[in-house]
């Protein structure tokens, strides 16, 4: 395995283990983490649609701009 393979293979393993490790100490119930992972979920997901409406936005006026030059 070269370095780059191990690195890797330590982050992943790392991860693992702090998740689990950070499920099995937290003070709240399957439900609630899972009531609270689906609302930060859903929150991302709202900020991304609008941010990709944004850019969006942004190319359709740069594509207007550019024939506008033409």
């Amino acid at each position: 395995m070269n370095k780059g393979k191990i690195a890797f293979v330590a982050f992943l393993s790392g991860l693992i283990v702090g998740t689990a490790i950070s499920l099995l100490m937290t003070p709240y119930t399957g439900e609630e983490i899972r009531d609270r992972l689906r609302r930060k979920g859903r929150k991302l997901a709202d900020r991304l649609r609008e941010e990709i409406k944004d850019v969006i936005s942004r190319v359709e006026e740069d594509i207007v701009s550019i024939e506008e030059e033409e």
